[in-house]
């Protein structure tokens, strides 16, 4: 998380990270594949 603060030069209590594990449900969950997704909101000042 740290380097994201300093890249953007934000506050860390601005960025939230988060897991799951899909329970078991599909491959990623079955531990055969990964998963990743991003959400971003920038707003210029």
């Amino acid at each position: 998380m740290s380097i994201i603060k300093e890249i953007y030069s934000i506050n860390e209590n601005r960025i939230s990270i988060k897991a799951a594990t899909n329970e078991k449900m599909d491959s990623v969950g079955e531990g055969r594949s990964i998963e990743c997704d991003a959400v971003v909101l920038m707003i210029k000042e």
